[in-house]
């Protein structure tokens, strides 16, 4: 019967009410340590003890019943048995508990061995820690029905897979045994019914269960344990070697690993997986890696690998990069043994598949070796040892695989001695840089591989003198053995070497790469400061075949304009270097290759390298009648210049609109359609969508428009700010933005461009609703941002503007204008408008005395335009007095001037005595009762005229300058 994965389960439904199992791990038992017994079961000190062995097997079938396995007439699968212990197989193991004659004394042996030495550990409940469990229902031959499940132990209890058993019988103590390695294979030649054994799949369990920093690794475990009998170590065939890794290849790599885009999640992916297959590795001591408190639940939990097979794994899966990671971060003892099981699978390797290998880990040793903490009571055992493996990698360059080597030919043993010396010198530029310039771990590293591994490493040096290892050593070996090799150079092989292509660099030929490396060298062996004989002797004998290394500045100053081109695309050169050359191309702009390689180069432009572009093309541009070219050119310098900042944008624009002033030298056919599609984007945007990003979009296309035609540009975004609902903010940024265009000074009049867009603005005859809000929000936005200057403003536009409204009587645009005063009159403005309060109350008094009411000329916006003088008035008043009284004789003089008939010459004089007491609202109010007098208008407004000289006169404040005048009646 085929197991089914079952959902989770209470404790009562699956092992029933309070039951408590202990757990032991003995040692003598080898891999099957792990004991379970159940300390529930009814029954006495004498009771019977069955011991109950349960093994993983191969079972292959001869015929598979169509309707369970289609598609496979031999299939293979891993089974799980149930069987009595005194079922004797040819294990040794199991022999040695079997072996006596007699059962009982066997049972007396598993019990004396086994269950005296069971501790009082007890498992907590079921439910107190959830688990994935598998039921698997069995029917042994061997002994009763039984229901066993399958469960996941976290590190807590030290165990990451035990086996529970379920009510035993009365009287009766049952031991679950884990299965043993090394279990044979069995044909079972007909269906899995007849037998007693049921098939099974491995609980599922992943990487996940543990700390979260190892994160998930796609179902290295389940590969595994489905490759249970061809991890055996005493059948690592050839074949089954090979189905392992193609397994382990189809179902991690092709599967979960090669559909990963991101490079650096692909290495740590990679990397998991590897250590992962070390953890569950055949280490001699296993029981520290399942006691780690990080990695415990991930040690030795599904078959475990032999480390001979690991190797294997690791060269199948092209793993190595990880292994040489891990020889640098691990605990040495954990290194020492991964080292001890690489060196023999390089031993197998063919020669020219020996140097990698060789290289990588030469290196790692060396590295780790520099980290190496002296207060290790071991460390001088261990520096000991690594220094052994050091040697021995070194060893394969002194010959140590010559036998390999005998049927070669003379031609491919000097490659091969060429290959060797390549890496060789390769080997000792990583090693003194790492000497000179120990290089900084990164941490998450450090972290992942930070697991407790140790023993007595003491016996591991029997023999052997123990000494003081530092990395002095290591280098001086290293020294030793390049002197050895670089001294065997005859002038055949380092004549033929010209001929062979380099492995590292195919396009340069070996001797010029050995050369080069030597040269290299030297520089690294004078920053090491090495001192000595071997040092100087091994100096000697580079120096006679070093080569400065040919770099690209020997390059570029031999290419031609052809190569220079060439190069600036090439992904395996400096191009940015390549790049600064070709700009000194006599013929830049003029050749087609050239323009070419500009259009298609752009990202290597900077700020330099387009004002160095900028100024050619203008000249070209400025001298040229070919358009066709001149737009082609116009394009190129738009689109390098959106390239660069915003910022490198505004120091090539300013000084280019100063210089040229509003010439439209860029401008390119498409400009009205582009900056169409500009603003209708920035209008259209909504307020999420404004974050700093379209901001910088924005600010980009608008200054790359400038450049085109900054006239139009500005007055595009003004008219914007003023018809769009809710953009009036957004164009005022990007005004801001632009400030030294709104500053550029126009030719044809002193003022900048910024207040001669603004007046056109206000010349418009249409203009909605929307349009008086949004226009004095512009006004006060770009005079409180500085963008607009606020006194030329008032002076210059503002109160023409008003006075053409008034002169005309035409309400509507006085009423916007009167709008846009109260902003500097209000405090909404922050500068000063420029015109005194009482040139200011000048301004309204005339404009009461033009809007007065008549029967004839009524409106409603006369109204509202004389309340909206009043507020001004009160706004003016509050900044010259701080008490608004009449005084008594105002009424005299009212009085006196409304009921008498006076002249002009008496008028006056009444208005220079009153004069020091009234306040500037109190000769508003009389100017007002001036123009009701039924007497001849002529005198009357020489009168009103007269009144307000006086009033600006006696403020001692300057006139409103030169519009002052069409200001007076």
């Amino acid at each position: 019967m085929q197991a089914q994965f079952s959902p989770m389960k209470t404790r009562d439904q699956l092992l029933g009410p309070s039951k408590r199992y202990s757990i032991k791990c003995i040692p003598e038992l080898g891999p099957a340590r792990r004991i379970v017994l159940s300390l529930d079961t009814p029954c006495g000190l004498t009771a019977r003890v069955r011991a109950l062995l349960l093994t993983v097997r191969l079972v292959q079938t001869d015929h598979v019943e169509q309707h369970e396995h289609p598609r496979k007439a031999n299939f293979v699968s891993r089974q799980l048995a149930l069987a009595a212990l005194d079922l004797v197989t040819d294990h040794p193991l199991r022999q040695t508990w079997c072996g006596s004659d007699s059962p009982s004394s066997t049972l007396h042996s598993i019990q004396r061995l086994c269950l005296s030495t069971l501790g009082t550990k007890v498992v907590p409940p079921v439910d107190s820690a959830p688990a994935r469990t598998l039921t698997v229902p069995s029917q042994s031959a061997a002994g009763p029905a039984g229901l066993y499940s399958l469960r996941a132990q976290g590190p807590a209890y030290q165990t990451p897979l035990c086996l529970h058993s379920l009510p035993p019988d009365i009287g009766v103590k049952k031991v679950l045994l884990l299965g043993l390695l090394g279990e044979e294979v069995r044909n079972v030649p007909s269906l899995f019914s007849s037998h007693v054994t049921t098939h099974i799949h491995l609980l599922g369990f992943r990487l996940a269960t543990g700390p979260q920093r190892y994160g998930l690794v796609a179902d290295t475990n389940t590969a595994l344990s489905k490759l249970w009998p061809l991890l055996v170590i005493d059948r690592n065939t050839d074949e089954n070697v090979k189905a392992v890794i193609d397994a382990l290849n189809k179902n991690i790599i092709t599967k979960k690993i090669s559909s990963i885009t991101d490079i650096d999640k692909r290495h740590e992916l990679l990397r998991k997986i590897h250590f992962f297959l070390v953890l569950n590795s055949d280490l001699s001591m296993v029981d520290e890696l399942i006691d780690d408190q990080n990695y415990g639940h991930l040690a030795n939990c599904v078959p475990v690998l032999s480390l001979p097979l690991l190797m294997e794994v690791v060269w199948g899966l092209s793993l190595l990069e990880y292994l040489a990671e891990t020889i640098v971060f691990a605990p040495p003892c954990l290194i020492i043994e991964l080292l001890d099981a690489a060196l023999a699978k390089i031993n197998s390797l063919e020669p020219e598949s020996i140097l990698e290998p060789l290289n990588k880990l030469s290196h790692s040793i060396f590295l780790r070796v520099q980290t190496l903490k002296d207060s290790d009571p071991n460390i001088k055992y261990i520096k000991l040892k690594i220094f052994s493996l050091f040697k021995t990698l070194l060893s394969y360059f002194m010959g140590a695989n010559a036998v390999k080597l005998q049927s070669w030919t003379t031609d491919q043993l000097n490659t091969h001695a060429g290959y060797a010396m390549e890496s060789l010198l390769q080997m000792l530029c990583n090693c003194l840089s790492s000497y000179s310039a120990p290089s900084l771990h990164k941490e998450e590293l450090v972290q992942m591989y930070d697991v407790h591994y140790s023993y007595d490493c003491s016996k591991l040096c029997q023999g052997e003198k123990v000494q003081d290892i530092s990395t002095e050593h290591f280098i001086d070996e290293l020294l030793s053995v390049c002197k050895s090799n670089f001294s065997a150079i005859t002038v055949d092989k380092w004549l033929f070497w010209t001929e062979c292509d380099s492995q590292t660099e195919p396009n340069k030929n070996l001797q010029c790469v050995l050369a080069e490396k030597m040269y290299i060298c030297l520089d690294l062996l004078k920053l090491a400061k090495r001192r000595g004989s071997l040092v100087e002797e091994l100096t000697q004998i580079m120096r006679s075949m070093a080569r400065k290394p040919r770099d690209e500045d020997d390059e570029i100053r031999e290419a031609n304009k052809e190569t220079i081109i060439q190069n600036v695309s090439d992904l395996n050169k400096t191009r940015k270097k390549w790049f600064k050359v070709f700009l000194n191309t006599e013929d830049l702009l003029f050749d087609e290759s050239c323009i070419h390689c500009l259009e298609n180069n752009m990202e290597l432009i900077d700020f330099e390298d387009l004002k160095y572009i900028f100024e050619i093309a203008l000249s070209v541009i400025e001298n040229t009648s070919d358009v066709e070219r001149c737009e082609r050119l116009k394009f190129l310098v738009l689109n390098a210049f959106k390239l660069l900042d915003i910022k490198s944008q505004l120091l090539i624009l300013c000084p280019f609109l100063k210089k040229h002033g509003l010439k439209s030298v860029f401008l390119t056919k498409s400009f009205n359609v582009t900056l169409t599609e500009v603003l209708n984007k920035a209008v259209a945007a909504s307020e999420e969508e404004e974050n700093d990003r379209h901001l910088n979009v924005l600010l980009s296309d608008c200054a790359c428009l400038c450049l085109e035609h900054a006239r139009e540009v500005l007055w595009q975004l003004l008219l914007a700010a003023v018809t769009t609902e809710k953009r009036s903010a957004l164009m005022v940024v990007v005004l801001n933005h632009l400030r030294c265009v709104c500053d550029l000074p126009l030719a044809e009049s002193e003022e900048n461009l910024i207040t001669h867009l603004v007046r056109q603005v206000m010349g418009q005859e249409t203009w909605t609703n929307q349009a008086e809000t949004s226009f004095v929000q512009l006004v006060t936005s770009l005079v409180n941002n500085n963008i607009l200057n606020s006194g030329v403003f008032v002076q210059s536009c503002l109160l023409p503007a008003l006075d053409d409204s008034v002169r005309d009587k035409n309400w509507t645009p006085l009423l916007r204008w009167l709008n846009t005063l109260q902003k500097f009159l209000d405090g909404s403005v922050k500068f000063n408008c420029g015109v005194d309060n009482a040139c200011l109350l000048v301004l309204l008094a005339q404009v009461l005395e033009r809007s007065h009411w008549s029967i004839h000329s009524f409106s409603q916006h006369v109204v509202l335009v004389r309340e909206q003088i009043s507020g001004l008035v009160d706004l003016v008043i509050s900044k010259i007095v701080k008490e608004n009284k009449l005084p008594g004789s105002i009424l005299f003089l009212y009085s006196s001037l409304a009921d008498t008939p006076r002249d002009a010459a008496c008028s006056i004089a009444w208005l220079t005595w009153i004069l020091p007491i009234c306040t500037p609202k109190e000769w508003g109010m009389l100017a007002t009762a001036l123009t009701t007098l039924d007497y001849s208008p002529g005198a009357l407004f020489n009168l009103v005229s007269d009144a307000l000289l006086l009033i600006v006169a006696a403020t001692r404040t300057e006139l409103l300058g030169k519009h002052e005048g069409s200001l007076m009646p």
